[in-house]
């Protein structure tokens, strides 16, 4: 079994428009540092990347909050409130359908609408290709929207019936609580597979920068392919 976001995919998906990046102040940068520096998101990850590259990756000071479901919010200094997170979580217009994006606010007005393209690991289909050889049977079970993990199994030629989408960590669990755990190996990066991982005989996990899992998964890989 198969977590998606981050296990099949990179754990940092491509930044489609760096312009917004690019176009905001430098007080702004410094608030959007301090939203993502220690942040395990994907879109997190993929940010702090993308603002390492810039001249001022300095952090605002201020208290920091993770608002499960929707995102982080820094209340600087100052008083002013910055949040990345959900696209429109703040009152903003929704992303584009179908887009997967990241809305970076200051006191509920949009500066950033940030889009994000995935990236699927090396080898991906080269390794399930070879797992399904030898008789494994495969699965992806993913917290992301079902279009997106029925793109990833046409892209890695595994049949509709193979993955499932928009799940809870509750639900990842008891698919694999039903689904016969004492045979089951998983593969998981985040925090939504902590319950799946107790139900599974074998756990790993993929470790880049900051990782969530090793410390409960039985291996871990390092690198970005899936070949070990």
């Amino acid at each position: 079994v198969f977590d998606k976001t981050g296990t099949l995919t990179l754990e940092s998906p491509r930044l489609g428009n760096p312009e917004q990046l690019a176009a905001l102040p430098a007080e702004a940068r410094r608030a959007l540092f301090a939203l993502v520096r220690t942040n395990l998101h994907p879109f997190g990850r993929s940010l702090r990347e993308a603002l390492a590259q810039h001249e001022d990756p300095a952090t605002a000071v201020g208290a920091l909050s993770n608002v499960p479901g929707a995102g982080v919010m820094l209340t600087d200094t100052q008083g002013v409130r910055w949040t990345i997170g959900k696209p429109g979580w703040q009152g903003s217009a929704p992303a584009p359908a179908g887009m997967s994006a990241a809305e970076f606010c200051r006191d509920g007005t949009r500066l950033a609408l940030f889009l994000f393209a995935e990236q699927s690991r090396a080898y991906a289909k080269e390794v399930i290709d070879g797992l399904r050889a030898d008789g494994v049977a495969i699965f992806i079970l993913s917290g992301d929207q079902p279009e997106k993990v029925a793109a990833l199994l046409g892209q890695l030629g595994l049949p509709a019936s193979s993955g499932l989408g928009g799940l809870s960590p509750e639900q990842k669990a008891d698919w694999i609580r039903r689904h016969d755990g004492a045979t089951t190996l998983m593969l998981g990066d985040g925090a939504n597979d902590a319950l799946a991982f107790s139900e599974a005989t074998l756990r790993g996990t993929p470790v880049v920068d900051l990782g969530l899992l090793e410390q409960k998964a039985d291996f871990y890989l390092l690198g970005r392919d899936l070949r070990g």
